[in-house]
């Protein structure tokens, strides 16, 4: 997989960064659409769309356009929310991890 021009080098770079980005939108209850398998690897992740997950996520997507346009041509289309499950399954391929939500901890983390 070539380098995506929409997100940032600190996605490539620094997998922690995504995983807390994710656990900031949790904590701030703007994830709103959220399916697990039963081991907690994410089936369907939304955040909802607004200026603060934006700001949030802006470190690791520079064109959120681009970046929801490719989502949905991958994915299910969301017309109201951003969705994330492009950002996890690239997560997969580059950190060669999962993203796991940890249903007793409440938190998400890579393995």
């Amino acid at each position: 997989m070539g380098r995506k021009k929409f997100y940032s080098a600190l996605y490539y770079n620094k997998d922690f960064e995504t995983i807390d980005i994710l656990d900031k939108l949790h904590d701030a209850n703007l994830l709103c659409e959220t399916e697990y398998y039963r081991n907690g690897t994410i089936l369907s992740l939304e955040a909802t769309d607004c200026t603060e997950v934006r700001e949030l996520l802006a470190p690791m997507i520079l064109d959120m356009d681009a970046y929801i346009e490719e989502n949905n041509a991958t994915f299910t289309s969301s017309e109201k929310n951003i969705p994330l499950n492009l950002l996890a399954m690239d997560y997969e391929e580059i950190h060669k991890e999962k993203i796991i939500w940890d249903d007793q901890v409440g938190c998400f983390y890579s393995f």
